[in-house]
């Protein structure tokens, strides 16, 4: 490189900078955050399974419409189906990536098939789960999400009954259910903070 072509580098990087420093607060801070969203897009996609990548958008879209976690939303999807098939129906009923059951009206109103439509009714049905047992375990968030992640796959009746009894929420589920969403939750935060921390 000519001494030429690095005064211009030079130069060009004093005037980046200037520009810079001329640049309103608020610039900077909405330019900082958009390279947050998209460093933390990055490794939510990267904590993501390989097969639930194709939808890391719609899961991040319907997390944030219902203001829930989006990797406890892949987290029980990845439970109910590792294949992330949105046309599945298992052999009890279940329907779509959230293996919807108990709702058969809306299963036969609705396109249940459709990725969006599917994860906006997991996600709705398990807000409503978490709302419930938050209220009954304000003090230990980690366990009302387990009893409502349970709820999710027994009914809320039987689990609060075994909660009011004592009993561990995985009580009556299907193969541990809640420690099997809870465990793949661990799993999927965890390599989103580790990809934080390397940030």
């Amino acid at each position: 490189m000519t001494d030429n072509e690095k005064k211009i580098l030079f130069g060009l990087g004093l005037l980046g900078i200037g520009v810079l420093l001329f640049m309103s607060r608020k610039k900077l801070s909405d330019l900082a955050t958009s390279a947050l969203d998209d460093a933390n897009d990055l490794l939510f996609r990267a904590a993501l399974s390989a097969n639930a990548k194709p939808y890391a958008d719609i899961v991040k879209r319907v997390a944030a419409e219902q203001s829930r976690d989006p990797l406890l939303l892949a987290a029980l999807v990845d439970r109910e189906d590792p294949w992330w098939d949105p046309n599945i129906v298992s052999g009890d009923g279940g329907h779509g990536l959230g293996q919807i059951t108990s709702d058969t009206a809306w299963i036969a109103s609705s396109a249940w098939w459709d990725p969006y439509t599917n994860l906006t009714k997991a996600a709705e049905m398990l807000g409503v789960e978490l709302d419930f047992f938050n209220s009954k375990f304000p003090d230990d968030p980690t366990l009302a999400t387990q009893y409502a992640l349970a709820a999710y796959n027994r009914g809320r009746t039987r689990v609060w009954a075994s909660a009011q009894r004592g009993e561990p929420p995985d009580t009556g589920t299907t193969n541990n259910y809640a420690t099997g969403v809870w465990s793949i939750y661990d799993r999927l935060a965890g390599t989103f903070q580790a990809g934080l921390g390397q940030v």
